[in-house]
C-alpha cells in the first residue's frame, strides 16, 4: 500500500499572508492540527497546534481567546511557520510513512509531487484507520 492511498486529499490549507487568529478558526472547524502553508499551489511551509499554542500562550489549552495575546492572534503565519518541512511522494510505501513519521516525531506529512505541489497530507489517523482495517481482516 503506498501513500496516495492512504492521505487525505484537498487538506485544509493556510497561505502565508492569513494570521494566526485564521489558522486557529481553521484548527477548530475542522478539527486538524497541521495545516500546509500554501503559495501558488506549492507548499512553503507548515503550522501546527503546538507553533500556535507556544505563540498564544496558556489560553490556548481551554480556547479562552481573552487570554490570548492579541498581538499573537493577528501575527502573520510566515512569522510563525516552519519553512523547513519534511514531506511525502505519493508512491512511498505506507510502512515507510510510519517509519517517517515516528522518526520525526510529527502528527502528519504533507504528500507533495516531484515540482512541490501539495496533493494531500498524511496523518497517524490515516494511518492507524487502514491499520484498524487490516487488524479486523486478521481477526
Amino acid at each position: 500500500m503506498i501513500v496516495r492511498q492512504l492521505m487525505s486529499r484537498d487538506p485544509i490549507t493556510i497561505g502565508p499572508d492569513d494570521t494566526v487568529a485564521q489558522a486557529l478558526e481553521q484548527m477548530l472547524r475542522y478539527d486538524v492540527r497541521e495545516l500546509p502553508v500554501v503559495a501558488d499551489s506549492s507548499l512553503i511551509g507548515i503550522v501546527t497546534d503546538r507553533d500556535v499554542k507556544s505563540l498564544l500562550g496558556p489560553g490556548t489549552a481551554d480556547l479562552d481567546e481573552r487570554r490570548m495575546p492579541v498581538a499573537g492572534l493577528q501575527a502573520s503565519i510566515s512569522e510563525l511557520m516552519s519553512e523547513r518541512v519534511e514531506t511525502l511522494l505519493p508512491t512511498v510505501n505506507a510502512s515507510e510513512a510510519c517509519r517517517l513519521l515516528v522518526e520525526y516525531k510529527v502528527g502528519a506529512m504533507p504528500v507533495v509531487d516531484l515540482t512541490g505541489e501539495l496533493l494531500g497530507i498524511c496523518s497517524v489517523t490515516d494511518l492507524l484507520a487502514e491499520a484498524a482495517r487490516l487488524f479486523e481482516r486478521e481477526e
